[in-house]
């Protein structure tokens, strides 16, 4: 079974066009190396804490960006992690797929860079809605999004990363 680890990635130009290269930590080109991974397996995409953040398999269908590539039997994945196996409640360890079970400092870094990216997005649609009210230009919708958006800011701000309840986005 394959195991290629850690990619990066470059862009070439050639004739006017632009291309997007990966390498893996070893100097292997990804394009090239495709072809040593059997098509009867499944390929996953992780990062490097694990977590399995997409499969298929077609080798052809990825593309990896800063995240390792495994080839696995697909009869060796656990039966429950199936459906959801790209969900990040999955990750690739000791060659096996297991449940991911983050240690907590990492789990407050995700749940604050969460909050962070959550916060700037409230952040992105109170302005643009903002901007419409301030100009007479709101409809009647977009002045509901906006309180909306408000009150979902207010309570997004006060979400504890140590134990996180998330709200409601606006629809």
């Amino acid at each position: 079974m394959m195991l290629m680890k850690n990619f990066t990635s470059e862009m070439k130009e050639k004739d006017g066009l632009a291309y997007l290269f990966f390498t893996d930590e070893d100097g292997n080109d990804w394009y090239e190396s495709q072809k040593l991974f059997s098509e009867d397996t499944l390929k996953i995409m992780f990062t490097a804490p694990g977590v399995i953040v997409c499969a298929s398999r077609d080798v052809s269908t990825l593309a990896p960006e800063n995240v390792s590539v495994a080839e696995v039997d697909a009869a060796e994945i656990p039966a429950e992690a199936l459906d959801s196996l790209t969900d990040g409640s999955w990750c690739y360890l000791d060659g096996k797929v297991q449940p991911y079970q983050p240690a907590p400092d990492v789990v407050q870094v995700i749940t604050q860079k969460l909050k962070a990216e959550l916060l700037a997005e409230a952040d992105t649609m109170l302005y643009r809605l903002t901007l419409a009210v301030k100009h007479n230009m709101a409809t009647d919708e977009e002045k509901a999004l906006l309180e909306a958006w408000e009150k979902y800011s207010v309570l997004l701000n006060r979400v504890d990363t140590d134990k996180p309840v998330w709200p409601d986005k606006p629809a």
